[in-house]
């Protein structure tokens, strides 16, 4: 797992760059070679000195390129930088608040109704693959936790719930840590949490474990800053999705082989949810890109997600498209209708 460091992060200028290129992809899914950027962007550089940027950021694996001769294209570790660093957070829009509204106004009041329609208009507006999940089952007990150590920063979350129920999460961390750390860790969570409820667990796990020795730990943070988007059950859970139709017009997908791929995959419940609720990072709306995904037909994809509540119920929204998705208007779409629900 690559992770940004005092040696990668590009430079101002390189950022400035690798904004313009990822943008410009965004938009055309063309290749964009150092001529372009200064025509369209009119960069007060010398070609030389734009390729010599582009080099730089494709050596720190920023871009790739196709061929020797082809311009640049964003690799998923390009895409991970941009969202979390480069991105512009896009302002609230009435004239989008007022189309989210009207899809939804003809919800009566029922929750598969509002999962369908909510699946349904998320690829409408995005013109990709919109999904709703509403997650049911919060008073489960948890019964056992595990950590397990695999390889390049991921640890495995194990989770035992009444009934024989599992879940596992993969947890992607910044920094390698020990195993025999990770099984300290393990067994203090295991001593503050097991014989709570989901609900417990997601409300109070900060204030149990503030005060051990371990609160300070990657793993630790990542479970306290998002309680829920781990402590919760593939179980009782219902899925709505929209057509494919959107997202299979992209070029991504235009390949027969990629289209049966993708196509299993969104038609495989288990498959989807999995992919759903294993989030990067830890803001509220979750991204996740390219080889981020554990499951392989989603390596070409990207999942905008965000939790949401409705009524005693708690769920996830959110948007599946190609790695080339034009992430802030998506972001905006995603937070937009979460908030919509919200005041249902």
């Amino acid at each position: 797992m690559q992770v940004f460091d005092e040696t990668t992060v590009p430079t101002n200028r390189e950022q400035t760059i690798l904004k313009m290129v990822i943008e410009d992809y965004i938009k055309t899914a063309i290749p964009v070679p150092s001529l372009r950027l200064k025509e369209k962007f009119h960069i007060a550089l010398s070609p030389a000195t734009i390729r010599h940027a582009l080099h730089m950021l494709e050596n720190n694996g920023f871009l790739n390129h196709i061929h020797i001769s082809s311009g640049r294209i964003p690799t998923d570790f390009g895409y991970r930088f941009y969202v979390d660093e480069l991105m512009d957070e896009t302002e609230e829009s009435e004239a989008l608040n007022r189309e989210i509204d009207k899809e939804l106004s003809v919800v009566v009041l029922n929750v598969e109704e509002l999962l369908r329609v909510t699946a349904d208009s998320l690829a409408q507006i995005s013109s990709l693959f919109g999904f709703a999940l509403l997650n049911s089952n919060r008073k489960a007990k948890l019964t056992d936790l595990e950590l397990i150590s695999l390889n390049s920063g991921r640890v495995l979350l194990v989770l035992g719930f009444q009934s024989d129920q599992i879940r596992t999460v993969v947890l992607n961390l910044s920094v390698e840590v020990k195993e025999s750390y990770v099984e300290v860790v393990a067994a203090v969570l295991r001593e503050h949490l097991v014989g709570l409820s989901i609900d417990n667990i997601q409300q109070t796990i900060g204030e149990r474990l503030q005060d051990q020795p371990v609160y300070n730990n990657e793993i630790v943070q990542i479970l306290i800053e998002n309680p829920s988007n781990y402590f919760s059950l593939l179980e009782n859970q219902q899925v709505c999705t929209s057509q494919k139709d959107f997202l299979l017009q992209h070029p991504e997908f235009m390949e027969s082989e990629k289209i049966q791929s993708i196509v299993s995959a969104l038609d495989d419940e288990a498959t989807l949810i999995n992919s759903i609720l294993t989030p990067v990072g830890g803001s509220k709306t979750q991204t996740s890109i390219g080889q981020e995904n554990i499951d392989a037909a989603f390596q070409n994809c990207s999942v905008v997600s965000r939790q949401f509540s409705y009524g005693d119920f708690e769920g996830y929204l959110g948007i599946i498209g190609p790695t080339r998705m034009p992430y802030r208007d998506i972001h905006t779409i995603v937070n937009t209708f979460s908030k919509i629900i919200f005041q249902l």
